[in-house]
């Protein structure tokens, strides 16, 4: 109910245009502090056919607990090809998934 990415980071505004995409994740687990919430737990999925992404897991999964102040443990990062499907099956691009836990502070 906070609204979503657009809302607090407008695609429009060019503060934000290159900006470093930890600098936003940590600005979006301090808007939901904010509201008295804080982020219990996260898994996240990327989708790529390439690079292949295995051996930077680790580093992805340390760099997103770290911007959102959270053990390595309270983070899932996998990743997976869609079998040729799709843009990111032609590695026209990469996308990504992430589910995140909220405990209510309140």
């Amino acid at each position: 109910g906070l609204g979503d990415i657009g809302t607090h980071f407008s695609p429009g505004d060019e503060q934000y245009r290159g900006i470093d995409s930890t600098i936003l994740l940590t600005r979006t687990v301090e808007i939901v502090a904010e509201d008295n919430w804080r982020v219990q737990y996260v898994d996240a999925t990327i989708l790529a056919e390439r690079p292949r992404l295995q051996s930077y897991i680790s580093e992805i999964r340390a760099t997103l607990a770290r911007s959102m102040r959270l053990s390595d443990g309270l983070v899932s990062v996998k990743a997976t090809t869609t079998d040729g499907l799709g843009f990111t099956g032609r590695s026209e691009g990469i996308a990504s998934m992430a589910v995140a836990t909220l405990d209510d502070n309140k």
